[in-house]
């Protein structure tokens, strides 16, 4: 039996991994690492006797597990950097990127994907380490990115999507061999950070229509504010007639 702490956050992708996990009888859950707003998965946990470690304890991983002792930890979701003393608590320690590896590292790579005119995109899982998005990749899958994707939520949900059924296919694995193993990232990639993502989604006087358009649907992803114009320091988020239509679907 193999023992893991999961470590996500309440999408309905996480959810589904912690669902499928629990139903695994060839593993065994031994925790879950959540931030605070993670209700959903708390309660799952609660109602499956599932230890809860949050931002108000999280440090007790440390006393409750000796180096090594957890077989795999899976970070999928989670929506903070892991410390080096829980991935220690595990023989292995992997992590799903919902972009591929290494072009796209850091925050709100969908949206900055859409932006930069990618026609295809996938996700990646690889070894979790002190580095952020730098460890060896396990798996890359790709899909292209149909007309309907060029929505930052909308490619991002269909990221997420692969990552589950990947996560799936890995585990079922992974109780057979009871081993990941990565190819190293020969190179750096780009890395993109907040205030990338800030400004990228400004919109300029100097903006044409299509880029206007372009930055609207690529950085659209609510609840988090999109596109946007600034007056006097304050922001107006910005959308168009063919977003409001695509509200329902979500």
């Amino acid at each position: 039996m193999k023992k893991i702490l999961y470590a996500c956050r309440d999408i309905k992708y996480a959810v589904k991994g912690l669902e499928f996990l629990l139903s695994n009888k060839d593993i065994v859950l031994n925790g879950c690492l959540i931030n605070q707003e993670s209700d959903i998965i708390r309660d799952i946990c609660r109602k499956n006797d599932i230890q809860i470690y949050d931002d108000e304890n999280r440090y007790k991983i440390e006393k409750d597990f000796e180096d090594s002792e957890l077989d795999l930890l899976i970070s999928f979701s989670y929506p903070k950097k892991i410390e080096d003393f829980i991935i220690n608590k595990a023989k292995q320690a992997i992590n799903f990127h919902p972009a591929p590896l290494p072009e796209y590292k850091g925050k709100a790579c969908c949206c900055h994907g859409i932006y930069n005119g990618e026609t295809e995109w996938g996700g990646t899982f690889h070894i979790l380490t002190s580095e952020f998005d730098g460890g060896a990749i396990i798996e890359q899958r790709f899909f292209k990115i149909t007309p309907n994707l060029q929505y930052g939520i909308l490619l991002s949900n269909a990221a997420w999507n692969l990552g589950y059924e990947m996560l799936v296919d890995l585990i079922n694995e992974y109780v057979k061999t009871g081993i990941f193993s990565g190819v190293e990232q020969k190179e750096r990639g780009n890395y993109y950070s907040k205030k990338d993502l800030d400004e990228a989604r400004k919109i300029h006087e100097t903006d044409s229509a299509d880029v206007i358009e372009k930055k609207i649907k690529a950085f659209w992803f609510p609840p988090f504010e999109g596109a946007y114009i600034e007056r006097d320091g304050i922001h107006f988020s910005v959308i168009t007639k063919e977003i409001l239509s695509k509200i329902d679907n979500i």
